[in-house]
């Protein structure tokens, strides 16, 4: 026992070596009592879909907040939403709220149904009024009259199930986080 003391006081007595005591423990620590290392929020992202795992493990991800660069859980948060879009899930969002944050993961996982289609959807409600064929249109018609009545009512008649979970999250918020309400996403004007 005599010898750990002594070793212990070694250590203690020089501030280099137990700074790097410490990082060291840490590191090894993260990397045994948490998910796999990744380089990025991304490739966890990827990991996490390859292996049919859940986005909340996106919050596993740990990384030392040293130096001029995202936090742990900003980087956390762009694992969720990057599991979102891989997914096609916009409920991975619900992660991400109350936030401005969740509310533009929710969208960017709903336009991706509109990706090979442009022409399908983001145009203005005047178009609505014109006969529509296209599924996608008919279906960009239906949220903007949701967005606009606030009705949620309104985005049972969307067919893409895609679109219909993002619409129905955003009402959900719409009525469950007032503060969100003057939020770009739900059609303010961007600030200026």
């Amino acid at each position: 026992m005599n010898s750990l003391s002594s070793i212990v006081h070694r250590i203690v007595k020089h501030p280099f070596m137990t700074t790097i005591l410490v990082v060291a423990l840490g590191f090894i620590g993260l990397h045994l009592f948490y998910y796999e290392h990744a380089r990025s929020p991304e490739e966890l992202a990827e990991k996490l879909v390859a292996q049919k795992h859940k986005a909340k493990d996106c919050f596993l991800f740990r990384t030392f907040d040293i130096g001029p660069r995202p936090t742990t859980y900003e980087m956390q948060m762009r694992c969720v939403r990057e599991y979102a879009k891989l997914t096609r899930d916009p409920s991975a969002c619900e992660l991400l709220m109350p936030s401005e944050y969740g509310l533009s993961c929710i969208n960017d996982v709903t336009s991706q149904e509109y990706e090979n289609h442009m022409n399908s959807g983001f145009f203005e409600w005047d178009e609505c009024s014109k006969p529509q064929s296209d599924p996608l249109r008919l279906d960009w018609c239906d949220l903007l009259r949701a967005h606009r009545n606030r009705n949620a009512a309104d985005f049972l008649h969307i067919r893409n199930d895609v679109i219909r979970a993002g619409c129905t999250l955003k009402f959900e918020a719409w009525e469950k986080y007032p503060h969100l309400r003057g939020s770009f996403y739900f059609g303010k004007s961007a600030p200026q």
